[in-house]
């Protein structure tokens, strides 16, 4: 959703809530954990994905038609589009085989990738890095129709993988700098079920991020190109089917994220200094091509009582691209009154330069 669809955090957040609706319901009405083909329906995942796909599509007639107010979901011809694009961000998600849990994983990739994929639609993709044993069943995908399952096997933090494909594609004398959110969840799943190999690989899968974290903060230290931010307290018993807990898990981060805030503000502090930043160059003229505007605030659909504070979003950099996406955050201040929107207009503090089109749209997330 953030590389390829090129979904602001917030829309994620808000795509990923309709997804687990639809994705995480039992099947037959109550949960199989131990069940060889998932507990949960894999047609109501692939289903849910599709949707996401259809209501924030890249393709040029989509996005204007979204522009214009009119939503894409019931309309969209691409819910098949492929995940390879290399004029696109580039992304990377992780699978492994099958066949051979034990391997070293795929680099599922939208750019620069095996022959074998080029073809395979997003939903596909998201599928294979989605097979969370237990959960979702695997799914074949690609010209050999090979069959992936979740990379959490040994890979839920799959940060050295992707450092190493960093380094083969940039210049070896380029900083990098690394930027790990962990997913705080500690046993990731709890599964009683009594055969060995699962047992083993939920083992694995469990101990397998703190043993990376502690490797690459032994190579990187405190220098300032690595940063971990992970919730660790709170979200230890979270299940990945634990969608409805969303509520904690978010009071636990934001209690998290105020702990961690001199981190935060030294790693913006040094991500301003690399030197990718201090390349891009300066805007040309203030206000210059911006052809065209819109603003719209999606239908509330507000199932309960609530006082929503819309505050205006405001650029404080250089702005210039060809497309710009612009959403705003919503707050959730007193949630005893009846619902009452109010949205502030949206600030452009620096030098706007658009070649095509400014969107700006306004998202609103229970």
């Amino acid at each position: 959703m953030l590389g390829r669809l090129e979904m602001t955090v917030d829309a994620c957040i808000k795509a990923y809530r309709k997804v687990a609706t639809q994705a995480f319901t039992p099947k037959f009405g109550r949960m199989f954990p131990a069940s060889p083909r998932g507990a949960f329906s894999s047609k109501a995942l692939e289903s849910a994905m599709k949707q996401v796909i259809r209501e924030n599509c890249v393709e040029t007639k989509c996005r204007e038609q979204r522009s214009q107010g009119v939503p894409t979901g019931q309309t969209c011809p691409h819910e098949e589009m492929a995940f390879y694009n290399d004029s696109s961000t580039k992304t990377v998600v992780v699978a492994i085989t099958k066949e051979n849990v034990n391997a070293p994983p795929t680099l599922l990739k939208s750019y620069d990738g095996s022959p074998n994929f080029r073809s395979c639609p997003i939903w596909q993709i998201a599928r294979a890095t989605s097979a969370a044993t237990t959960f979702f069943k695997s799914i074949r995908i690609g010209r050999d129709e090979i069959e992936f399952i979740d990379a959490g096997f040994g890979y839920n933090n799959p940060c050295e993988l992707i450092i190493g494909e960093a380094e083969r594609l940039f210049p070896a004398d380029r900083e990098l700098k690394i930027l790990s959110i962990g997913t705080g969840i500690g046993d990731v799943v709890a599964i009683k079920d009594k055969r060995l190999s699962i047992l083993k690989a939920l083992k694995k899968m469990a101990t397998s991020s703190s043993k990376v974290e502690a490797s690459l903060h032994d190579r990187y230290g405190d220098g300032g190109q690595y940063y971990r931010f992970v919730v660790s307290d709170g979200l230890g018993n979270v299940a990945l089917s634990d969608w409805e807990l969303a509520s904690q898990i978010s009071a636990h981060t934001h209690n998290y994220l105020r702990g961690q805030q001199k981190r935060i503000e030294l790693y913006v502090k040094d991500s301003k200094t690399h030197p990718l930043f201090l390349a891009l160059p300066e805007s040309e003229s203030e206000g210059k091509a911006i052809r065209e505007t819109t603003r719209s605030i999606e239908p509330p659909d507000i199932l309960r009582p609530a006082k929503l504070n819309q505050r205006g979003s405001v650029f404080h950099c250089i702005v210039s691209g060809q497309d710009i996406k612009q959403g705003n955050r919503l707050e959730i201040t007193r949630p005893e009154l009846l619902c009452d929107l109010v949205q502030e207009g949206s600030h452009f503090g620096g030098q706007v330069r658009v070649e095509q089109r400014l969107e700006q749209g306004n998202c609103i997330s229970l």
